[in-house]
């Protein structure tokens, strides 16, 4: 009876369920769409990525950086933050043209995931297209997200179907500038 009463008047202890956080301060894991359709999105894609490097930078976070068009170049490691004015200017410069393939750079995003210290990663997806991505390829990719507990947010560039990346993104954020609101969602990594 006290319980209620407490309860009742507000003066009872109480938490506030958030559900699941899908990002948190894990290592981050960024591919970057280069194909030829993204020359148009290049300006707004690297200073998106910049300032994902600078995020990992300053909090020294584990960072791994997957450029991709219709392949998927391996991944370049930063550990614990340790990013370089030289690798950031790298990152700037580099556009590989080309078509575009999801699933190699996220077969390559899984593999870093594998390696212990990427458990829990938060993986960027930045892309302005749609690719085909199978389902047998999505039920693997679940389940090593189901065991890895990492998250994955896919910023689309553009005004393309989210049908592309719906599939193994937790999040799809739709952006077409810096102004847009919906892009600082992923700056709360």
């Amino acid at each position: 009876m006290d319980f209620l009463r407490r309860y009742a008047e507000g003066q009872a202890l109480q938490y506030d369920t958030k559900g699941k956080e899908h990002l948190g301060k894990g290592p981050i894991i960024l591919c970057l769409d280069q194909s030829g359709s993204m020359k148009g999105q290049d300006t707004i894609s690297k200073g998106f990525a910049l300032a994902l490097m600078s995020i990992a930078r300053k909090q020294r976070r584990d960072f791994a950086w997957i450029p991709f068009s219709s392949h998927a170049s391996d991944a370049i490691i930063y550990e614990r933050g340790k990013i370089e004015v030289p690798d950031m200017i790298q990152l700037a410069t580099v556009f590989l043209d080309g078509g575009t393939n999801f699933v190699q750079p996220l077969n390559k995003a899984s593999e870093v995931i594998k390696q212990s210290r990427f458990n829990q990663a938060d993986i960027i997806f930045v892309t302005d297209g749609e690719a085909h991505v199978n389902n047998d390829f999505l039920k693997a990719w679940s389940s090593l997200k189901e065991q890895k507990g990492f998250s994955v947010l896919s910023l689309l560039l553009g005004k393309e179907s989210i049908h592309g990346v719906g599939g193994f993104s937790d999040r799809v954020v739709r952006a077409s500038s810096f102004e847009d609101q919906s892009i600082q969602q992923a700056f709360d990594i």
